[in-house]
C-alpha cells in the first residue's frame, strides 16, 4: 500500500528533526524528496537509519572535549555514515621546530588550511573546541579565498556542530550527485 503524501512528509520531517536539521533545510529536503522519491518506503528507511545513527552517536558525546578528540570522532562518524566518500586530515597543526617548519613551508605548508577536507563535496572543515575555540586571521583569509573559488568552508565548534554542518553539506552534495546521474 502506498504511503499517503501527508504521512510521507510528516515521517520525513520527524526524522530530520531528530538529526537537528534546521527548519528551512527540512522544508527544502521534504519538497525535493516529495517530488523526486521513486520509492517512499526506501527513502523513509534511509532517513530513519540516519536519525538512529545520529542519536546513537550523540549519546556518546562528552560535554566538553578537546579539538583533537572531536576531530577523531567526526572522522569516525563520517567514514561510517559516508563510506563511499573520502575525508582526510591536512597536516597543518603548527607546532614544529624552526628547521622543520622551514622545510615544511618549502614542501607546501600553508598557514590557515583547515583541519579536514572532504574532496568530492569541495568542503574544508576547521575543527574548534566547543567552548573557547578561536578562528585565526590566517584561517579567515584562507576560508575567504576558498569560498570565492566555490568551496565550502565549515568552522565547527565541537563534534555535534560538525556532524550537523557536515550532514547538511553531504545531503546537498548527494542530492546534486543524484540529479546528475
Amino acid at each position: 500500500m502506498a504511503i499517503s503524501n501527508d504521512v510521507f512528509c510528516s515521517e520525513l520531517d520527524g526524522y530530520l528533526k531528530k538529526t537537528k536539521t534546521p527548519v528551512a533545510q527540512r522544508k527544502k529536503i521534504i519538497a525535493y524528496e516529495f517530488e523526486h522519491s521513486k520509492d517512499r518506503d526506501e527513502t523513509l528507511e534511509i532517513y530513519r537509519r540516519d536519525a538512529e545513527l545520529f542519536l546513537s552517536l550523540a549519546k556518546d558525546c562528552k560535554s566538553v572535549e578537546s579539538e583533537k578528540s572531536a576531530q577523531q570522532r567526526v572522522v569516525e562518524w563520517f567514514r561510517k555514515t559516508y563510506p563511499e566518500d573520502d575525508i582526510y586530515m591536512n597536516r597543518n597543526d603548527g607546532f614544529r621546530q624552526a628547521s622543520e617548519k622551514a622545510e615544511q613551508i618549502t614542501l607546501g605548508l600553508l598557514k590557515g588550511v583547515p583541519d579536514l577536507m572532504i574532496p568530492d563535496a569541495f568542503c574544508y572543515v576547521e575543527m574548534k573546541k566547543e567552548k573557547g575555540g578561536v578562528i585565526s586571521q590566517w584561517q579567515k583569509d584562507f576560508a575567504d579565498k576558498r569560498v570565492k573559488a566555490g568551496y565550502k568552508v565549515l568552522f565547527c565548534y565541537g563534534y555535534d556542530d560538525a556532524v550537523l554542518k557536515i550532514s547538511a553539506v553531504m545531503k546537498s552534495y548527494n542530492t546534486l550527485k543524484f540529479l546528475n546521474n
